[in-house]
C-alpha cells in the first residue's frame, strides 16, 4: 500500500496517494501503535500528500506532531527527525513569506536556497563528490574540477 502511494505521489497523483497513505498510516498506527517507527514515517507522508492537495495548515500541524514523537521516541538526531524538523521549518519559513531555506553542508546553518551560500554551483547543489571531500576536510581537487578550471595533469 505505502509503495503504490509513493508511485502515486512521484505521478502527481497526490490525491490517490493521500487515500492510501492514511489508511497505510490508520492499519499501522492500529497494528504497531502511534509512537512506532514505521507508523510516524507513514504519518510524515501522509503530511507531505496533504501539503499537496492544498491542505497546507493541516499538512504543517500534523508535521508538527510526527516530529513530536519522533523526538520523543527515535531521539533529536535520528535521521527521520532531522528530516521532520526541515520540512516544518521549511514550511514555516515559507509560510511566513521568505524563502526556501537550505542548510549548509557540515554546519548546523541554515542559507537561503535561492540566494546560495556562495559554495555551490549554478544549479544550488554540489555534487556528492564535492561534498564527501569537504566533510572529511581533504582538499583535493578532482578530475572533473581540474577540466573544468583549465588545469591539465
Amino acid at each position: 500500500m505505502y509503495a503504490l502511494g509513493r508511485l502515486y505521489y512521484r505521478q502527481g497523483r497526490h490525491k490517490e496517494a493521500k487515500s492510501l497513505a492514511m489508511q497505510e498510516w490508520k492499519l499501522s498506527e492500529n497494528v504497531l501503535g502511534e509512537s512506532d517507527a514505521e507508523t510516524l514515517y507513514s504519518m510524515h507522508f501522509v503530511a507531505e500528500t496533504l501539503y499537496h492537495t492544498g491542505n497546507r495548515e493541516e499538512a504543517l500541524s500534523m508535521m508538527e506532531d510526527c516530529l513530536r514523537l519522533q523526538r520523543q521516541t527515535l531521539g533529536p538526531d535520528h535521521e527521520d527527525s532531522l528530516e521532520s524538523m526541515r520540512y516544518v521549518e521549511k514550511r514555516q519559513n515559507k509560510k511566513r513569506g521568505g524563502g526556501l531555506l537550505k542548510r549548509s553542508p557540515g554546519t548546523d546553518n541554515y542559507v537561503d536556497e535561492e540566494q546560495g551560500d556562495g559554495q555551490m554551483g549554478s544549479s544550488g547543489r554540489r555534487s556528492e563528490e564535492e561534498r564527501g571531500l569537504e566533510d572529511r576536510g581533504t582538499t583535493t581537487t578532482t578530475p572533473l574540477q581540474k577540466l573544468k578550471a583549465g588545469v591539465k595533469e
